[in-house]
């Protein structure tokens, strides 16, 4: 439990600080901890896609890189 919620907020900061590099090691750090935070696991893939979109929305045309499909 401890470490689901080390994993969750390393996940708050690097999204909040927009590091696509420290978003998708934790995507795959709590890959690696199946041992009850699938759940955790899917909301973490959840979050990563979300900011993908975002981004493509700051950059000022959504449809880019067809964004509505990819999420």
């Amino acid at each position: 439990m401890l470490k689901t919620i080390g994993l969750a907020s390393i996940f708050v900061v690097g999204s909040a600080l927009g590091l696509a590099g420290t978003a998708s090691a934790v995507r795959l750090t709590s890959a690696l901890t199946v041992g009850g935070s699938a759940a955790s696991n899917v909301e973490a893939v959840r979050m990563h896609h979300r900011m993908h979109r975002m981004k493509h929305m700051r950059r000022g045309n959504p449809s880019a890189r067809g964004w509505k499909k990819n999420f």
